[in-house]
């Protein structure tokens, strides 16, 4: 679940030439039966740094037994009756044990799942008839294969509506309210809903969605809050957001020139991701038609918070339902840690919502599929002194049966100054899979130009190491990523959309 691009590290700082020290880190692993360790690790006082190494334990007469941490030199004192019986490389703590037993399948995340969707006027013409037959269809699946969900419904138009499963209004929300964060978020906290387990109320939901009929403007922010707001109140879950149009009536408008309907879905996005709350985006298109929807906006609630984002049109809807029905969750509220001594410094992180790594604070990812990865690259800044130089990743998540957990994982890397060697043991492959995801990231912004630099700067580096494992073979892979992602480096939603799918493509994916 852990690999580096790189075997050996070189000895000397790192120029732009080089090939890139790449580090990516997939979570498949956690959904399988592991060894655990329940506890707390013995972790560095000073950068959270976990010992895995039973020979970094030291014993002295004056200062006792302790050991000094790897990261950052600390030493750190240390309890004999704590240290573990064994330690590993990769050691799988159970840091809380859940709460209460989950009765949902592991491929569930949660227990909440709330629909906002779209019933404005320009839903009209077959395309909220599309979305109810597949939401129709997705609590039927939920009725069989996931009973104890309960199952919950927003609708909006120029006004907000919280519908129970009988169909009737539990509250609404218009005027001058729809203007008012505090006032949205007050009436859907104070709401009392019946949220009740899709088994007992599957058959009422059908009838409740089957009569939902198209009417005025968009109120999106407002409805997108009020999903917010009763998830966040049950401890999370899902949240899947169906509209067509741009936001036009209350806040988290985007029809004005100001920044601030886009601050708003931003904001919306990193509320989400802490309050364990997963967000779907599926945006209704027409053939043929100009784009209506301000998809790289509402995209960061689903990049942040570990959900998808789908452009489809009244046909592919189905399709799109389908794949949520089935995306299998691992593991959620997953937080990664990633830690590395000052000689080799993190500079990038990909398949995240992240730009700007933060060594002090933990990625947060939402909710994981055992097909994501993220990708770290990392510089040395100066020569390196260590003969092993060591990196750490922490992985915190919750698994299905609503445990806590603390995977840690530490590679040793040794340190060389023989070129030839460092190139002939280099692999590519995980390099590159990060350039795309970069990549990705530029053309979703519609900068072409930076894609280009990206991946034709990466494919020249590779062209100068041929003795690199299968160089040929990921060059390759790159052009062909490279004339797709600067076709899609465009302002319009679909081509944004599959720019986003490439933030997360995974090595598995691209080098098949």
């Amino acid at each position: 679940m852990f690999k580096t691009s790189f075997d050996l590290i070189l000895d000397r700082k790192t120029t732009k030439e080089d090939l890139p020290y790449v580090a990516s880190l997939s979570f498949e692993e956690l959904g399988k039966p592991k060894e655990v360790i329940v506890g707390k690790p013995i972790q560095c006082q000073k950068c959270g740094g976990v010992l895995t190494d039973p020979q970094s334990i030291k014993k002295d007469p004056k200062i006792g037994t302790h050991f000094v941490c790897a990261f950052c030199g600390t030493l750190n004192l240390v309890d004999p009756k704590d240290l573990p019986s064994h330690l590993t490389d990769d050691v799988d703590f159970i840091i809380g044990e859940a709460m209460e037993v989950k009765t949902t399948k592991p491929e569930v995340t949660g227990d909440n799942i709330v629909a906002v969707i779209d019933i404005s006027g320009s839903m009209s013409g077959g395309k909220l008839e599309a979305v109810k037959r597949s939401l129709k269809e997705t609590i039927k699946d939920l009725k069989v294969n996931a009973p104890q969900t309960k199952f919950g419904l927003i609708a909006f138009e120029s006004q907000v509506y919280l519908i129970n499963f009988k169909g009737g209004k539990t509250l609404s929300v218009s005027g001058d309210d729809l203007h008012s964060q505090e006032k949205v978020a007050e009436k859907f906290s104070r709401a009392k809903y019946d949220f009740l387990e899709v088994e007992k109320t599957a058959d009422k939901w059908i009838e409740t969605v089957s009569k939902l009929e198209p009417m005025d403007m968009t109120a999106l922010g407002p409805g997108l809050l009020g999903g917010y707001t009763l998830l966040k109140m049950r401890g999370g879950g899902r949240l899947l957001l169906l509209t067509d149009g741009l936001a036009n009536t209350g806040f988290g408008s985007l029809e004005s020139p100001s920044t601030a309907g886009k601050n708003f879905y931003k904001e919306v996005a990193g509320s989400c991701k802490y309050s364990n709350i997963i967000v779907d985006v599926v945006g209704v298109r027409e053939e043929a038609t100009e784009s209506r929807l301000a998809l790289k906006t509402l995209g960061d609630l689903a990049l942040e918070t570990g959900g998808d984002i789908y452009y489809v049109t009244t046909q592919e809807i189905e399709r799109a339902f389908a794949e949520i029905r089935g995306k299998g969750y691992i593991a959620r509220e997953v937080e990664v840690k990633m830690l590395t001594p000052p000689s080799l410094k993190i500079v990038d992180v990909t398949g995240t919502a992240y730009e700007t790594p933060k060594p002090e604070e933990p990625i947060r990812l939402g909710g994981v599929t055992e097909d994501r990865e993220i990708y770290f690259e990392m510089q040395t800044s100066k020569e390196v002194k260590e003969e092993e130089v060591p990196i750490q990743a922490q992985i915190q998540y919750i698994d299905p049966q609503g445990r806590r957990h603390l995977r840690v994982v530490t590679k040793k890397v040794r340190k060389t100054g023989d070129e030839k060697q460092f190139t002939k043991t280099y692999n590519p492959k995980i390099a590159g899979a990060m350039r795309v995801q970069q990549a990705g990231r530029a053309a979703y912004q519609g900068k072409a130009e930076k894609v280009k630099e990206i991946l034709g700067g990466f494919q020249k580096q590779i062209a100068a190491a041929p003795m690199a494992p299968e160089a040929g073979n990921v060059s390759n892979v790159l052009q062909r990523e490279l004339n797709e992602l600067v076709a899609k480096a465009k302002s319009e939603d679909e081509d944004a959309v599959k720019s986003a799918k490439k933030i997360r493509a995974s090595g598995k994916e691209l080098f098949k």
